[in-house]
């Protein structure tokens, strides 16, 4: 009984003890909350300062260092594309968004009236950079290329495909043999253009920018896409294939798309020392406020620019998604990534069109001379500013030696309920790579390009062509938002410069 007695009394005595101490705890509650809001706020007049601070001394030589150090102070921003595996949390169109099926979208009301906004932006970029450009109106994007050529596409999907790229089972690879992949017994024509990112087609290699790839493939048959609803018109037996060397983009939509190109085009066609700083401030902020953006050019865009000095080196990828079939309902059968790897074509001794390898191409730093500051100048000031077309190793002195070949490879989404609903291979947001890990990439063809004397017999043929991943066939429509808005967006740049629809 002693013993019951005593721990009765010892519940009581804490009992009143925990009652004694309710106001206290409130009291300790109300200033913790205070206390946290009060830190919130200093982390706000922090992060206020820390900008003010970095924008006072800022100039076109420290830019990326600083940088750097801003967006370390953001999570999202410590070690860039790499670590994402799911959207930006700012993004619309994945919000409230749970897929269930393989290349499903999430437009959005008011997507079209957006998307004409952004058109317009974007002709606005081209007017912006006129008189950088020689007075003349070019790509409001990848204005400069390094080399437009023509080649021969050989499709070769393997047999055992579907194993490969960890697609179901019972997927029939006839299936997947469709559209720009269906057996051919001879080569499609393709013609191959290799640029740099901005609209300036004046601006140095050396520039920390993304490099792009570009294929319009001839002669593919079967229904085409439909026209847009202003700019865009639809080719005909084309299919444009568009690829940067990220697995990711800087922008996760379309919105934050056209705002970076804005802000960068306003920097490139800055005038005069205060009109360039000022431009350089404004891009900074920029890239604080979107810290993917930023962390994707601190982590994958300068490390690219600082370590390849040959577009051969280097992989280049759709970004968005693409159907592989469509179904009765419209729905894509398959949603696929596109990639494609350079290299010098080795022929076959056979001598069979086609048979051959393609060897890769070594990597080799940039020579720290064209290293060019965000307003353009070659840190060196004897810089090759062209080193990647015809430099050393640039792609028009290489072909003017041997024949370029380029591995075109596929990857899809996976048809998993729960990756699907996680979006960790989103179709709205192109900031988050799909891992090989989850599913490899496959080679599906090669494209051979033949040495030539002149390199640049091409070019003006080439760059007046317009260039669209609308341009194709129904089979390979476009998915995501950032592939919707390129359907006018682009076609209003081309139609701007005069292009070739």
């Amino acid at each position: 009984m002693s013993d019951n007695h005593s721990e009765t009394k010892s519940a009581r005595t804490t009992k009143r003890s925990m009652f004694a101490r309710k106001p206290r705890l409130a009291l300790l509650g109300m200033v913790g909350l205070l206390s946290a809001m009060a830190a919130c706020g200093a982390s706000e007049d922090d992060d206020s300062a820390s900008l003010d601070s970095a924008l006072a001394d800022m100039n076109e030589g420290n830019f990326w260092d600083k940088l750097t150090t801003q967006l370390a102070r953001f999570g999202d921003g410590l070690t860039g594309p790499s670590s994402w595996t799911a959207p930006d949390q700012a993004n619309r169109w994945t919000m409230h968004f749970t897929p269930t099926r393989v290349g499903q979208e999430n437009g959005l009301l008011g997507d079209a009236d957006l998307f004409q906004k952004l058109a317009a932006d974007i002709q606005r970029i081209q007017e912006t950079l006129e008189k950088k450009n020689s007075g003349a109106f070019a790509r409001a994007f990848h204005a400069k290329p390094h080399a437009c050529v023509k080649g021969q596409f050989f499709v070769h999907v393997p047999d055992d495909i579907v194993t490969r790229t960890k697609l179901p089972a019972d997927t029939s690879i006839d299936s997947l043999k469709v559209g720009l992949f269906r057996d051919s017994a001879s080569p499609y024509d393709v013609w191959v253009r290799w640029s740099n990112g901005v609209g300036g087609k004046n601006r140095p290699d050396g520039e920390v920018d993304v490099r792009g790839l570009a294929l319009k493939v001839l002669g593919v048959e079967g229904p085409r896409l439909p026209d847009g609803p202003r700019y865009f018109h639809q080719q005909e037996g084309t299919q444009d294939i568009l690829m940067t060397n990220g697995a990711t983009t800087p922008a996760p939509n379309s919105e934050t798309f056209a705002a970076f190109g804005l802000a960068q085009a306003k920097m490139a066609g800055a005038e005069g020392p205060f009109e360039k700083l000022g431009a350089l401030k404004n891009f900074f902020k920029y890239l604080v406020a979107n810290p993917r953006v930023g962390s994707t050019l601190v982590y994958a865009v300068l490390p690219n620019t600082k370590h390849h000095d040959s577009v051969l080196e280097q992989t280049f990828f759709t970004g968005g998604a693409l159907a592989l079939g469509i179904d009765d309902l419209g729905h894509a059968r398959q949603a696929m990534k596109i990639s494609a790897q350079g290299g010098i074509w080795k022929p076959a001794a056979s001598g069979i069109p086609g048979q051959g390898t393609c060897e890769s191409v070594a990597s080799h730093d940039q020579n720290p001379a064209d290293f060019a500051l965000p307003g353009g100048d070659p840190v060196g000031g004897s810089g090759n500013p062209d080193y990647l077309s015809t430099g050393v190793r640039g792609v028009k002195s290489t072909l003017a030696k041997s024949p370029l070949c380029i591995d075109v490879r596929v990857q899809f989404q996976r048809h998993d309920a729960a990756m699907l609903a996680a979006q960790t291979q989103p179709i709205e947001d192109t900031s988050v790579e799909w891992r090989t890990a989850d599913s490899p990439f496959v080679s599906v063809g090669t494209i051979i390009i033949d040495r030539r004397d002149d390199p640049s017999a091409e070019e003006a043929e080439c760059n007046e062509l317009s260039w669209n991943p609308w341009h194709g066939l129904v089979e390979h429509r476009p998915l995501g938002n950032i592939m919707r808005v390129r359907q006018e967006v682009l076609a209003a740049s081309a139609q701007k410069r005069g292009a070739r629809q």
